[in-house]
C-alpha cells in the first residue's frame, strides 16, 4: 500500500448487476463497498470499476454521486453485438434520469498482453470516439480469473513510455487517470441508461434466483424498517443483535447480486447455492420483521410500510404504521380470517365481470377479449389480452446470456388442453381458474377480479420442462403511443416502441422492474409484476417475458415449478395522476403480521407463505375478503408524506449514530415539486445527508413537519436525530 504497487479501487461490495438489483441494493453495494475499502485498506474509493456488468441503469449516476463516487469505467459497452448500433463515446459525461452527471470512460480491451504493437493497436482500433479525445485507458494483464500483469509486461510498459511510433503512455491508477483529465474538455453528454445491446436473455434466465432476489429485497426492507421504528420509539433492547443480523443478511443478499449470479449465467452449483441463500434472507428477514413488530406494537398487529393507507382483507392499514388487533384475537394466534371463498364454482366458457373501474369479458382460455373503462367506456383490448406465446430460443453462443432478435420468427404452437372455471366470492369478486396441459409444461392460473380494485391479478404456477424455449405473455392494447414508461430503480425510463432506426431495433428486449406503462395522456395501460424483469414493447403491445430454458452453463436451468404473479391496471387520465406506482408496490410489498414470543416457546409465526412470518396469504389483495371481528381502533402511523409524488422507500437505523434513524425518500413520477414529511414528536433535529449518511445541512423542523423540495426522480436521504431519554 505504501508504495502504490497495489491499488484498491472499485467502490462496490461485489461487481454487481445494475439492471436487475433493486434501488436500495445498489446504494448498499456502494455504501458497504466503500466502508469495506476504508476498513481494510484505509482508502476512500472514488471509481465504479465494473468491467463485465451487462449494462448500466440510468439511476446509477445519482447513486454514485450520493455515495461520493465521481468516476465510472467499463469495457462492456464496446463489446456488443456487431450488428447493433455502436456506442459513440469513450470519454463523456453520463447523465442519469434525474440529471446527475458522472465523468465516465469506456475502454475496449482488458485481459490483454502488453506489447508495443498492442499499445498502438488499442489506440488505433479501440476508439469509437475520434474527436475531443487525446487520452485512453488500457488495462492490461491476465484478469477475469486472476493473475494481473507479469514482470515482462511491466518492463515493456516502462520502455514504451516515450517510444517512437507508439502512443505515449504512463502507468498509473484508474482513479489518477480520471483526476488528471481536464474535465472542461470532456464535452460529450450521454443521457439515460447505458444499454448493452447484448446478453438480453439475462433479464429472464434462472427465474428462481430473480424471484428470490425480489422477495429477499422486500422482506429485508420490512425488517430494517421496523428496526428503525423501534429506535424511533426508544426501544433499543437487543438492538446490537438485530443490527448484526441485518448486516449479515445484507451481505448475503449483495453477494447474490453479483453480475453472473443474479443475471442467471452461473453453473448449477452456484445457482442452487444462490437460491438457498436468498431463501434464507427472505425467511430470516420475515421472521425478524414479525418479531420486531411484536415488540413495537406490544401485541398482535398488522404493519403497512408503504407511504399511503392500504386496504388489506377488509381492513384499512395506516400509512407507515400498524393496526393493533384485539387481545382476544391475539390469543388465538390468528390474524383476521377472510370470509369463505366460493359461493359458486362453475365450469364455463368464459365470464363477464364489472366493478367501478372496468368491465371485462374473458374467454375459456383466460384471455381478456374486452376490457372497457368503467367511466368512459374506452376499450383497452386491441386483441385478446393475456395471450401466451411460446417461441424457440436457440443461441449459437452464450446460451443463458442471449435472447436472439429472431425468436419471434420461430413461434411454437400452444395446442394443449385447457380448462376454465369461475369461483364467485361473497364480497362480489370473482376468481377465474385456468389450467393448461402443454407438451412440455403444465400451468395453473388464478385470475383475480376484485370488486373494489382497479387491478386484475394473474397468479400463476407453471411446471416448466421446456428446452431452448421462451414463454411470453402479450397485451396488445389500443393505447396509441410510441414510447413505453418502464420502471427502473428510483424512477422510470422512457423507451421507444417503434423500430425507426437501428438503435430502436436493438431495444427488442429490455429490463424493467415492477411496472411498464403505455399512455396517450388520457388513456393508460400498465403491466405489473412481482418478480419478472424482461419485457418487449412494440407499438401498442406489451409482452412480458415469463420463462426461458437455456442449457449452458446450467443444464437444469428453470426446470420445475415456477410461481409468479403479474397484473394489469387500466387507468384514465395522465400517468402522473394514476395509481400505477402504488399498485406496483402493493404487488410486491407484503403486509407484515407480528410474531409474539411466549415464555418457554419458540416464537410464533404468523401469516405464512405457506409457512413464513409476515407473508401475505394467497389471494389477499386490495380490498379482498373481510376481516371479521376483532380489530381495535388503535392505528399508529409514524410518517406521512403530503403533496408531490414522493415515496418513502427506506427506513433504517443510522450506521454510525446511535440515536439516529435514516429515511430514503424519492420522487416517483419525474415531476419537480414539494413534499411535506411529517415525523413523530421524538424527532429533535432533521438533517439532509448523502447516501453514506454524512450530514450536509440541517433542515427546518416545525411542529413535526419538514418541507422537502424535489426535482424529477431525486433521491433524498434524511437523518432523524432523536430526543434524549
Amino acid at each position: 500500500m505504501g508504495t502504490g504497487q497495489f491499488v484498491p479501487e472499485g467502490a462496490v461490495y461485489v461487481e454487481c448487476d445494475t439492471n436487475l438489483a433493486g434501488g436500495e441494493s445498489l446504494i448498499r453495494q456502494f455504501v458497504l463497498g466503500k466502508r469495506w475499502f476504508w476498513k481494510e485498506f484505509g482508502t476512500d474509493s472514488k471509481m465504479a470499476w465494473l468491467p463485465d456488468t451487462f449494462g448500466f441503469s440510468g439511476a446509477l449516476p445519482q447513486i454514485m454521486k450520493g455515495c461520493r463516487v465521481p468516476y465510472f469505467a467499463t469495457q462492456k459497452l464496446l463489446r456488443c453485438d456487431p450488428e447493433c448500433e455502436q456506442f459513440p463515446y469513450n470519454l463523456f459525461w453520463w447523465e442519469g434520469i434525474d440529471g446527475t452527471r458522472i465523468l465516465s470512460h469506456i475502454y475496449k480491451k482488458n485481459n490483454a498482453v502488453f506489447t508495443s504493437g498492442a499499445l498502438r493497436e488499442r489506440w488505433e482500433k479501440d476508439r469509437n470516439q475520434k474527436q475531443d479525445i487525446d487520452v485512453f485507458m488500457f488495462p492490461f494483464g491476465y484478469g477475469d480469473g486472476g493473475g494481473g500483469p507479469t514482470e515482462l509486461m511491466v518492463e515493456t510498459a516502462g520502455r514504451c513510455r516515450d517510444l517512437e511510433g507508439a502512443p505515449r503512455c504512463r502507468m498509473e491508477s484508474p482513479a489518477a487517470f480520471f483526476e488528471r483529465l481536464d474535465q472542461d474538455k470532456v464535452r460529450n453528454v450521454y443521457y439515460g441508461e447505458l444499454y448493452l445491446a447484448w446478453h438480453r436473455g439475462t433479464y429472464t434466465a434462472q427465474a428462481g434466483i430473480k424471484r428470490g432476489v425480489r422477495k429477499a429485497e422486500y422482506a429485508l426492507r420490512e425488517a430494517e424498517y421496523l428496526a428503525g421504528l423501534l429506535r424511533l420509539v426508544g426501544s433499543t433492547e437487543g438492538e446490537e443483535e438485530v443490527l448484526q443480523k441485518l448486516k449479515e443478511l445484507w451481505e448475503i443478499l449483495l453477494v447474490q447480486e453479483f453480475h453472473d449470479i443474479l443475471p442467471g449465467t452461473s453453473i448449477e452449483r452456484v445457482n442452487r447455492e444462490a437460491e438457498s441463500a436468498l431463501g434464507q434472507v427472505e425467511r430470516e428477514s420475515r421472521l425478524l420483521a414479525g418479531e420486531l413488530l411484536g415488540r413495537l406494537a406490544k401485541g398482535r398487529a398488522l404493519f403497512n410500510s408503504l407511504s399511503w393507507e392500504r386496504s388489506y382483507r377488509g381492513l384499512k392499514l395506516p400509512a407507515c404504521g400498524y393496526l393493533k388487533l384485539r387481545e382476544e384475537v391475539a390469543e388465538t394466534g390468528e390474524a383476521p380470517e377472510r370470509q369463505s371463498d366460493g359461493l359458486a364454482d362453475t365450469v364455463a366458457k368464459g365470464i363477464a365481470f364489472s366493478n367501478a373501474f372496468y368491465c371485462v369479458r374473458m374467454d375459456g382460455q383466460g384471455r381478456i377479449t374486452s376490457l372497457k373503462d368503467g367511466a368512459s367506456g374506452y376499450e383497452y383490448a386491441g386483441e385478446p389480452l393475456n395471450q401466451w406465446r411460446l417461441y424457440r430460443d436457440v443461441n449459437v453462443d452464450y446460451d443463458a446470456w442471449e435472447l436472439g432478435r429472431m425468436y419471434e420468427q420461430v413461434p411454437e404452437k400452444l395446442e394443449g388442453s385447457c380448462t376454465f372455471r369461475a369461483i364467485r366470492h361473497s364480497d362480489g369478486g370473482v376468481t377465474a381458474v385456468v389450467e393448461r396441459q402443454e407438451e412440455h409444461f403444465t400451468a395453473r392460473q388464478r385470475i383475480h377480479l376484485a370488486p373494489d380494485s382497479p387491478r386484475i391479478d394473474f397468479e400463476t404456477e407453471i411446471d416448466w420442462q421446456e428446452r431452448h424455449r421462451v414463454l411470453k405473455v402479450d397485451f396488445p392494447t389500443t393505447v396509441y403511443t410510441k414510447e413505453v414508461l418502464q420502471e427502473i430503480q428510483f424512477g422510470y425510463i422512457r423507451r421507444p416502441t417503434h423500430k425507426s432506426r437501428q438503435y430502436e431495433q436493438d431495444l427488442y428486449e429490455t429490463c424493467h422492474h415492477k411496472y411498464a406503462v403505455l399512455t396517450d395522456g388520457e388513456n393508460g395501460f400498465a403491466v405489473l409484476n412481482d418478480c419478472k424483469y424482461g419485457l418487449s414493447a412494440q407499438d401498442s403491445r406489451l409482452s412480458l417475458t415469463l420463462l426461458r430454458a437455456p442449457v449452458i452453463p446450467d443444464m437444469t436451468a428453470d426446470l420445475g415449478m415456477q410461481r409468479f404473479t403479474y397484473s394489469i391496471l387500466p387507468f384514465s387520465g395522465p400517468f402522473v395522476h394514476s395509481r400505477v406506482t402504488e399498485e406496483a408496490y402493493e404487488c410486491n410489498v407484503t403486509v407484515t403480521a407480528s410474531v409474539l414470543e411466549r415464555a418457554g416457546q419458540e416464537p410464533e409465526r404468523a401469516g405464512q407463505e405457506p409457512e413464513g412470518a409476515g407473508q401475505e396469504p394467497e389471494g389477499a389483495g386490495q380490498g379482498r375478503g373481510n376481516a371479521g371481528p376483532g380489530v381495535t381502533q388503535e392505528a399508529v402511523s409514524f410518517f406521512r408524506l403530503e403533496g408531490g409524488h414522493a415515496l418513502l422507500e427506506t427506513c433504517k437505523p443510522a450506521f454510525d449514530r446511535r440515536g439516529g434513524v435514516v429515511l430514503r425518500v424519492y420522487e416517483t413520477k419525474g415531476c419537480g415539486g414539494e413534499t411535506t414529511l411529517l415525523v413523530p414528536g421524538s424527532v429533535r433535529r432533521v438533517y439532509a445527508c448523502n447516501m453514506l449518511e454524512e450530514v450536509q445541512q440541517e433542515l427546518e423542523l416545525e411542529e413535526g413537519k419538514v418541507r422537502l423540495g424535489f426535482h424529477a426522480f431525486e433521491i433524498k436521504t434524511v437523518l432523524l436525530e432523536l430526543s434524549g431519554p
